[in-house]
């Protein structure tokens, strides 16, 4: 339970192995949602990670 909880909390401040690895899941997710939206014919795709929240925000133009 206790390394399920330090992987969780690295989505705020990601530091060490831990960390890189939920960056590298971060990254992956953010580059499936970008090649999703350019498939439903979006361009000029940004997304932006909140530095302070767990979200993050996807500006597309059609």
């Amino acid at each position: 339970m206790r390394l399920f909880k330090n992987f969780v909390s690295q989505t705020r401040k990601p530091e060490g192995f831990l960390g890189q690895m939920m960056v590298n899941g971060m990254n992956s997710g953010h580059a499936e949602i970008e090649g999703a939206l350019k498939d439903a014919g979006f361009s000029a795709i940004k997304t932006d990670h909140h530095e302070s929240k767990p979200w993050i925000t996807v500006i597309a133009e059609k």
